[in-house]
């Protein structure tokens, strides 16, 4: 199955210069939403191997989530994503207990039946290790939350570190993880149970193909084009309306949350 025009659609908006649009909106460093009702959470399990696969590295960047939301280091988008589906808002972002919780809500907004939340990070490193430890919480068929990067000029390329469709839950494929670029793409499904916590992570070194981790395991090699410039993190949770993600039904659980615990680049 060719799974580059799912992303095409998701993307697309990047690609048309959205992503350079993309300023401060005058945020506090507190907790964005600490009121938004959900579920309870469940407590954070002990996390698996958290650092990168090679002794060569050293921390350059990170958020720990532990002092509310930093404005400083991420960007929260408030607009429609797409007018008939979705608006993304940042009263859809909390930061609480340590984490960072991103929901995806079937409250509506304006012309959209779905709101979602969109974060990207104001730190744009080039090559390194990229890693995140999160989970997908009360997921069901339509919710679709990513740990990923793109470039700062233009789309492709993307590096899906984690992306995560709630009507996936009950096929065991997992996360998918892959890496898209100019003509082409080299994704795999996972096999993890991305409703637990994991640790995710790419490596990109110039003149090597990807390696993508979990839990400090290697679990995929993608292939394709250099990668050069420089990339933006993005953390990610929309309403998705076709067969990649799967569209709301009765069974989807609302809000759907995807849970963040930390986020952090290692450089050489």
């Amino acid at each position: 199955m060719n799974h580059l025009m799912p992303h095409l659609r998701r993307t697309r908006w990047v690609a048309s210069g959205a992503l350079a649009g993309l300023c401060a909106l005058g945020l506090t460093t507190a907790s964005i939403h600490p009121s938004a009702a959900g579920p309870a959470l469940a407590p954070r399990a002990a996390a698996a191997s958290e650092g990168p696969p090679l002794s060569s590295y050293r921390q350059a960047w990170s958020d720990e989530f532990n002092a509310g939301f930093d404005t400083s280091k991420w960007t929260a988008k408030e607009g429609y994503r797409d007018p008939k589906r979705q608006y993304n808002t940042k009263n859809n972002v909390e930061v609480s207990d340590g984490t960072l919780k991103l929901y995806a809500k079937n409250d509506g907004y304006g012309t959209a039946p779905y709101t979602g939340a969109w974060l990207s990070s104001n730190y744009r490193p080039k090559y390194g290790y990229f890693e995140a430890r999160l989970r997908m919480y009360n997921a069901g068929p339509g919710h679709w939350g990513t740990f990923w990067l793109t470039g700062t000029k233009s789309w492709p390329p993307e590096i899906d570190v984690s992306e995560n469709m709630g009507n996936r839950v009950s096929t065991g494929q997992g996360s998918y993880l892959n890496y898209i670029y100019e003509g082409g793409s080299s994704g795999k499904f996972s096999r993890i149970n991305f409703t637990d916590w994991h640790v995710y992570g790419v490596e990109w070194q110039p003149g090597q193909p990807l390696r993508f981790y979990i839990d400090g395991v290697q679990r995929h090699t993608a292939y394709g084009q250099p990668l050069t410039s420089e990339m933006t993190m993005l953390l990610t949770h929309g309403v998705g309306t076709g067969t990649w993600s799967g569209k709301p039904d009765s069974t989807t659980p609302w809000p759907g949350i995807f849970e963040v615990d930390w986020v952090r680049h290692w450089t050489k």
